[in-house]
C-alpha cells in the first residue's frame, strides 16, 4: 500500500493504492472496488456533511445573536418612543394644569380685588354712618301741670347713628364734632313756659311760648329756637325747664319735639 501524499485524513481521503490494491501488489477486480470506493465516498460525503452543517449551525447562531441584537434595538427604540410618549402627554398635562392653575391664580386676584374693594366699602360705609348723627323725638301727649326739670321727649321719629337716649332725653355726642339742636314747645292753655338747650348743664338758648294773663282768649303759643355746638366726645346736650309750668302736644303726631344733627 502505498502512502497518501494529500491527505491527513486517511478516513476522508483514500489513495488510489488503497482503491485498486497496488500496495500488495494485487490487482483488484472491479466486483472489489467498487464497494471500497463507495465506501470512502459515504465518509467523504458524511464528513463534508457535517462540515456543512455546523458551518450552517455557525450561520444560524450568529443570524440569532444578530435577530435578538436587533430585537434588542428594536425593544430599546419602542421603549424610547413610549418613554418619549409619556413625557410628552405629562408635558401636555402640566401645561394644561399650568394654564388652569393661570385661570384660577387670575379668578383669585379678581376675587381678592373684589373683596378688597367691597371692604373699603364697607368701611367707608361704617365711618360715614359714624359721622352721621341726627334724631328727632317727640311727646305724644298733652301734660298741662308739667314743672319737671329735665324735658323727656320717649317717641323717636327719626334717628341715624346714636347719641339720643328716648328714655332720659339725653343726647350724648359719640364723636366730636359741630351740632345742630333745635326745639319746638307748644304751650298749654292760657299757660307760659320757657325752654332751655342745655350744654353739660348750662342754658344755650331759650325758646318761649308765652301767654298774657290779661287775655281772656283761650289760646296757646309755639316757642322755638336753634342752636349750634361744637361737641367733644360725651358732652351731653338736652332741654330743661326754666320756668312756667305744662306743654301740649297730640297723641298721633307730636307738636312739642327736640331734634339734632350732627354736621359734616
Amino acid at each position: 500500500m502505498a502512502t497518501s501524499n494529500a491527505s491527513s485524513d486517511p478516513d476522508i481521503h483514500m489513495s488510489d493504492d488503497v482503491l485498486f490494491g497496488e500496495a500488495s501488489g494485487e490487482q483488484l477486480s472491479n466486483d472489489d472496488a467498487v464497494p471500497l470506493f463507495n465506501c470512502s465516498l459515504r465518509k467523504a460525503l458524511q464528513q463534508q456533511n457535517e462540515v456543512i452543517v455546523s458551518s450552517i449551525v455557525k450561520q444560524l447562531k450568529s443570524q440569532l445573536s444578530k435577530n435578538r441584537a436587533n430585537r434588542c434595538e428594536e425593544h430599546e427604540e419602542s421603549a424610547k418612543d413610549e418613554i418619549a410618549e409619556n413625557l410628552n402627554r405629562t408635558v401636555a398635562r402640566f401645561d394644561v394644569q399650568f394654564t388652569l392653575s393661570e385661570h384660577t391664580q387670575q379668578n383669585f386676584s379678581s376675587a381678592l380685588v373684589s373683596l378688597e374693594t367691597a371692604q373699603t366699602k364697607l368701611s367707608k360705609s361704617i365711618d360715614d354712618k359714624n359721622k352721621h348723627h341726627a334724631f328727632t323725638a317727640g311727646i305724644s301727649s298733652s301734660n298741662y301741670g308739667w314743672t319737671g326739670s329735665t324735658l323727656v321727649f320717649p317717641l323717636v321719629i327719626y334717628s341715624e347713628g346714636t347719641g339720643y337716649n328716648p328714655s332720659t332725653g339725653i343726647f350724648t355726642a359719640p364723636t366730636a364734632g359741630t351740632y345742630v339742636f333745635y326745639v319746638s314747645v307748644q304751650s298749654a292753655h292760657q299757660n307760659t313756659i320757657y325752654l332751655d338747650i342745655v350744654l353739660n348743664g348750662f342754658s344755650k338758648v331759650r325758646a318761649m311760648a308765652w301767654y298774657d294773663s290779661g287775655s281772656s282768649v283761650r289760646i296757646t303759643q309755639t316757642g322755638t329756637n336753634l342752636v349750634i355746638l361744637h361737641l367733644q366726645t360725651g358732652d351731653r346736650v338736652w332741654v330743661k325747664r326754666h320756668s312756667g309750668t305744662g306743654y301740649a302736644s297730640h297723641y298721633d303726631t307730636p307738636v312739642t319735639t327736640f331734634s339734632g344733627f350732627k354736621l359734616n
